[in-house]
C-alpha cells in the first residue's frame, strides 16, 4: 500500500512520525510533501515546493504536485487539520481513496 503525507512540522517530530510509518510493514511507499527533507528515511520520497515557499498558493502547488504524481497512493495523511489535513481531505475526495487526519505531538 502507497500513502501520500501532507504535512509541516518540525523535523525531528517529521522524522518520528515518518520512521513510525515506513516501518509499517503495509506500507510499501510514502511520498511526503512538506517545506522541507528531513534525513534520508527507506520508502520515503520528499517533494517541496519549488516556485512558492510561503502564503496560500504553497499549498495549491502542494496539491497540484500530488495531482500530478504517477505514483497514485492508497491513502492520504494528514498531518494537523489546516492547512495540511484539509488538503489531504480534499486530494482523497477527488481521487475516491482513503483519508487519516493526524494529530501529533499534542
Amino acid at each position: 500500500m502507497k500513502a501520500s503525507v501532507f504535512m509541516k512540522t518540525g523535523n525531528a517530530d517529521a522524522v518520528y512520525f515518518l520512521e513510525s510509518l515506513a516501518n509499517a510493514n503495509a506500507l510499501t511507499h510514502i511520498d511526503v510533501y512538506r517545506d522541507s527533507i528531513t534525513s534520508p528515511i527507506d520508502r520515503v520520497t520528499y517533494h517541496t515546493n519549488r516556485v512558492f515557499k510561503t502564503g496560500t498558493l504553497r499549498i495549491i502547488e502542494r496539491f497540484i504536485q500530488a495531482l500530478l504524481q504517477p505514483r497514485k497512493p492508497d491513502v492520504y495523511i494528514g498531518v494537523y487539520e489546516y492547512p495540511h489535513g484539509l488538503l489531504a481531505f480534499a486530494m482523497s475526495k477527488f481521487a475516491q481513496k482513503r483519508f487519516v487526519l493526524c494529530v501529533i505531538g499534542n
